[in-house]
């Protein structure tokens, strides 16, 4: 059996002249072949999700830090008078920290909302 599949690939691969061609066939299923496919379309598309998630990250990290560096030098006066009045550093910087999550914690809540809604296809 193998001696004759092996004669029938040979004799598939030889062009009209009675050469043997540079294009090899191949004696696999087609649905194997387009299982192949769709395997490597699933790994593709899992990358492009991941980049797309990276990227989502990187920009929200971008945005949080731009809005929190325009607050803290609108506020440089208040924190300065704050130190005034006897505060002490610790405290003004655990007020700024809590300000990045009250940034931070209502836009995560938002965000998961959105995505909940999405994903409903509501």
């Amino acid at each position: 059996m193998r001696r004759i599949s092996g004669a029938i690939q040979s004799e598939l691969s030889k062009d009209l002249a009675g050469n043997l061609s540079k294009t090899q066939y191949s004696m696999m299923m087609p649905t194997l072949g387009q299982m192949y496919r769709n395997d490597f379309m699933t790994q593709m598309m899992g990358a492009v999700n991941i980049l797309l998630l990276v990227d989502m990250i990187m920009i929200s990290v971008l945005v949080i830090y731009s809005l929190m560096l325009s607050d803290v030098q609108e506020q440089t006066y208040q924190f300065a008078m704050m130190r005034a009045l006897g505060f002490q550093k610790d405290h003004v910087i655990v007020f700024v920290v809590l300000q990045a999550f009250s940034f931070s914690i209502p836009g995560v809540i938002l965000g998961l909302i959105v995505a909940c809604v999405i994903n409903l296809g509501l």
